[in-house]
């Protein structure tokens, strides 16, 4: 079965992902300023689809960040980009910005949100056996806010594939944060 691998956009377009754009005033672009959320989709149901959103209001909350339409919107949005795709167990990536502005480390509180959102198969083949990388977490403190500023994660990723393992298990002191693009559980 082919995915579409469409994008969903605020005006309920969905484009190929080739054909898709983002403006360069985007905060997003600019500052790492938005939240984002991978969810799951196992035989075409979205994992703690629910708890996703909650936690991207909540994260939204704490970045003084407007939803761009209500989690019930979101949600409708969600399930048909799913189904748009034929995906049948993948992932489901949705981001959100602050929107387009002006290059000003003080945002606006009158900018629209921009909110993008694709989906993506899972890859044929998925090590059960993976070798990891101790790495200090240089994150900021924030841990609970899930920002697009993932820029720490990218770091420790490449580290660990330079010392030939497959991820990074982040640490602070004697306490294991997170891997650096999975979940340690």
């Amino acid at each position: 079965m082919e995915v579409y691998n469409g994008l969903y956009t605020l005006a309920r377009f969905y484009r190929k992902k080739a054909e898709a754009s983002i403006p360069l005033d985007d905060r997003g672009y600019y500052f790492g300023d938005g939240i984002y959320e991978v969810i799951r989709i196992y035989n075409t149901e979205p994992f703690a689809l629910d708890e996703h959103l909650n936690r991207l209001k909540e994260s939204a909350k704490k970045l003084d960040l407007p939803l761009p339409k209500s989690l019930e919107k979101i949600k409708e949005s969600m399930l048909a980009l799913i189904e748009k795709n034929k995906l049948v167990n993948g992932s489901l990536y949705i981001q959100i910005t602050r929107g387009c502005e002006p290059r000003n480390h003080l945002y606006s509180r009158e900018t629209t949100p921009v909110m993008t959102a694709f989906c993506q198969p899972l890859p044929k083949t998925i090590n059960e056996h993976a070798t990891v990388w101790l790495e200090p977490d240089i994150r900021w403190l924030r841990c609970d806010i899930k920002t697009i500023n993932l820029l720490g994660n990218v770091l420790a990723k490449r580290n660990a594939a330079d010392h030939h393992c497959d991820e990074a298990i982040l640490h602070r002191d004697t306490i294991l944060t997170e891997g650096s693009s999975s979940n340690i559980f």
